[in-house]
């Protein structure tokens, strides 16, 4: 049997694994808010027991410690394990003082401040701020945190209540296994309950996805809790304006009957009424049905869309029917979700923040002009789903592109046969791809003819070190024809010269900020003294932390602006003194992009090289060491070029 983990080697183990790099103890320390000296211990500790959770510690003097998966299966155990751990995190702290206050609820009882600050083994000031961000999050629920001479506890409206129990007991473990759950009913309970939703729905041709069946099974749940707890909504959202499919409706009165005759209860009219807005809600609807609205009105939102992007951002999607359609279902849900306040969850947000960072600013400026046309905000977990979409439009324009023709030259030094031989293999290997616009001997060769092609064939050495220069020494075989694809690729990306994007006017170390608002107010200023950066701009760049939040983790924050009034393109750098709390992460090293209109299809680039060398070359840590400007500079080229 495994020896138990402590919290603290899980919480060591959970971002080692994260990181595929030597991490020094000192940067553990400080990101989990250790002792040097306690690092070393647990890792020790660690040592001993490395083989039975499926992983190695390596560890190598001056560099620090780096882990090596050796068993998967097992490995992937202890991580959900060191991930249950996490509440040094105060996004997990939040989650956890949430449920447990939900659990207090359910039983009508309160929790002293102490108690709940002594069940997490934090001090009662940590508690008290991390209370203002459990308040916050509960804000937009309509439901507060209150205090009585027993303790504090959740005081909202009945609504608001089962709100923030359907999502955040989402969150807990599989359902089966759920306290919660088991608190309430039996295990052939839940199973009933899902059992007659999805039979009925099924019979309906009501199609759910997975995730939308359990979504809905959740807030059914919470709805019988709370009446057999004799809890009541007083009103449900309203309906008027949407034209209920009739399936829906004999699927609704099937469910209720069956739940009313198990467990012996009454669903009333404005449960039920509740319940059909969960349903008509939900993310994939089985025939796509327009529940009442108005087709021109979709249309009209999506052209104006797609020409906002077009104008502020120069990506043309107006003639791209896959994206249409595509926005077209997800705005048509994405409406009756905001009708009916619906929250959703976004599992895959970080990583697309992460992974697809223009994907994600697309989103964001569809975003924009999406809620001054509603009237209404979107989540970030909204936005995030809009960005799947401009994902694979953008993946479209792409593959498009590679479909262009290319032009290339013949370089031979043993005559015309070989020469057109050489372009009989391209043209069989590429068709229309590549274009041949003429052989030439190895003296007919200048550097003037060599720039203005995108791809030179040679079959002999050039004295010149061009990137579009490809030696051809096999007549063009599997290796070489992969050669000439990557070198394609590469003509239709765009490379900046990042140099020309860094100052040292605009690399920063500061001692004294200690909050998101103070750094970004600290950077624009500082840009705009030094790059002329205007005011629309900086505006843009708060509005862009206001709608989705731009730490990535690893203690990094990356903020942007979604719109560019600038002129010239810019990377500015700070490097803080110590870790501040940005949002949900800490942060220490913030990177702020402003990339004008000209450079704007360079952008994910320059974000994701900065990504690379920050997160997975160890550039966090070397830039918290040294904070100098030069030895970033060239770290970075060394690393990323």
């Amino acid at each position: 049997m495994n020896q138990a983990l402590t919290k603290q080697e899980s919480q060591l183990i959970a971002i080692l694994a994260e990181k595929e790099v030597y991490l020094t103890s000192s940067y553990l320390a400080m990101v989990l808010a250790m002792s040097s000296k306690s690092v070393r211990k647990n890792l020790k500790a660690l040592v001993t027991v490395e083989q039975e959770y499926g992983f190695e510690l390596k560890m190598q003097k001056s560099k620090g410690y780096k882990l090596r998966i050796i068993t998967p299966k097992a490995f992937i155990k202890t991580v959900e394990r060191a991930a249950s751990y996490d509440l040094n995190n105060v996004k997990m702290r939040a989650y956890y003082i949430i449920k447990l206050l939900l659990l207090n609820n359910f039983a009508n009882i309160e929790i002293s401040q102490q108690e709940l600050a002594d069940k997490i083994t934090i001090s009662l000031s940590t508690l008290k701020k991390d209370l203002q961000d459990v308040k916050m999050r509960l804000e937009h629920f309509g439901v507060e945190v209150a205090t009585n001479n027993c303790g504090i506890y959740l005081k909202g409206t009945e609504q608001g209540i089962r709100a923030v129990m359907s999502r955040y007991y989402a969150q807990m473990q599989t359902f089966p296994e759920n306290p919660f759950i088991l608190g309430v009913f039996e295990g052939d309970e839940y199973q009933f309950v899902k059992r007659v939703l999805a039979k009925q729905l099924k019979i309906e041709s009501i199609i759910l996805s997975d995730l939308a069946l359990d979504t809905i099974t959740i807030h059914i749940l919470v709805m019988l809790t709370r009446l057999k707890n004799k809890d009541f909504i007083e009103s449900s959202v309203p309906m008027s304006r949407i034209q209920i499919p009739p399936n829906y409706l004999v699927a609704l009165r099937r469910i209720c009957c069956q739940y009313e005759a198990f467990f012996s209860l009454i669903i009333n009219e404005i449960e039920r009424k509740q319940l059909l807005a969960n349903l008509l809600s939900c993310q994939l609807q089985a025939k796509h049905e327009h529940f009442g609205q108005n087709e021109e009105y979709l249309k009209h939102l999506i052209d104006q869309l797609l020409l906002g992007i077009w104008e502020s951002m120069h990506i043309d999607f107006r003639h791209d029917s896959n994206l249409r359609n595509g926005l077209y279902l997800h705005i048509e849900i994405l409406i009756h979700r905001l009708t009916f306040n619906k929250k959703i969850e976004n599992q895959l947000l970080t990583t697309i923040k992460k992974n697809y960072p223009f994907a994600f600013q697309l989103s964001l400026v569809g975003a924009v002009l999406l809620e001054k046309e509603l009237g209404d905000a979107l989540s970030e977990a909204e936005i995030g789903y809009l960005a799947v979409h401009f994902g694979a439009a953008l993946a479209r324009q792409g593959q498009e592109k590679n479909k262009k023709c290319c032009t290339a030259i013949i370089v031979c030094g043993t005559g015309v046969a070989t020469a057109l031989l050489v372009k009989e293999r391209v043209a069989e290997h590429f068709g229309k791809t590549i274009k041949i616009i003429g052989s030439f001997a190895l003296h007919e060769i200048d550097e003037n003819l060599i720039e203005n092609v995108d791809v030179v064939l040679t079959t002999v050495p050039l004295p010149y070190e061009w990137a579009n220069i490809i030696l051809i020494k096999n007549l063009l075989n599997i290796e070489e024809t992969q050669t000439i694809e990557k070198c394609l690729q590469k003509q239709e990306n765009i490379l900046v010269d990042m140099l020309q994007l860094l100052h040292p006017a605009l690399f920063l170390h500061e001692t004294r900020l200690r909050t998101k608002n103070q750094i970004i107010k600290e950077m624009t200023e500082n840009a705009r003294i030094h790059m002329n950066l205007d005011l629309q701009t900086i505006a843009s760049v708060y509005d862009r932390e206001r709608l989705a939040s731009s730490e990535i983790g690893n203690l990094l924050a990356i903020p942007h602006p979604i719109y560019n009034y600038c002129e010239q393109s810019f990377i500015s750098i700070m490097v803080l003194d110590k870790a501040v709390m940005w949002d949900e992460f800490y942060v220490q090293v913030v990177v702020m992009i402003v990339v004008n209109k000209e450079d704007i299809k360079a952008w994910e680039e320059i974000f994701l090289s900065l990504i690379r060398y920050l997160t997975h070359h160890d550039g966090i840590t070397k830039m918290l060491e040294t904070k100098n400007y030069n030895n970033f500079v060239q770290r970075f080229i060394r690393k990323e070029f």
